[in-house]
């Protein structure tokens, strides 16, 4: 897909720009002419099987994990994050949010304390 873009600006001295017959003494015309283009590119693949359509599809979805993934340490480490996280890896109390965590194995402790074990 192609798209161009066509821009016609004129800057003049104001009053003197618009005289009859000197009107072009005090102004300037320019035109601007962008062109862009949107390519994209397909490779296909000939699969002969389910089992390797179903193989192709996890190495995609892996692969869309693995970018994911980058892409959120990226902005984990323009927000600074990831020195936070490096403490808190090292702590015994750190939290995993991939794991659940049930009410009762937390330990019997009054609201409003600071957890000093280490």
């Amino acid at each position: 897909m192609i798209t161009t873009t066509d821009q016609k600006r004129e800057d003049k001295v104001p009053l003197l720009g618009d005289v009859p017959g000197l009107g072009w003494l005090f102004k300037k015309t320019k035109v601007d002419k962008d062109r862009a283009e949107l390519l994209i590119i397909l490779t296909p693949h000939v699969l002969n099987t389910v089992a390797d359509a179903d193989s192709a599809t996890h190495e995609q979805i892996e692969g869309l994990e693995l970018l994911e993934t980058i892409d959120q340490q990226d902005l984990l480490k323009k927000r600074g994050m990831d020195q936070i996280n490096a403490c808190h890896e090292d702590s015994p109390d750190a939290i995993v949010e991939d794991e659940p965590v049930s009410l009762d194995s937390l330990p019997d402790r009054p609201r409003g304390t600071v957890n000093d074990d280490r």
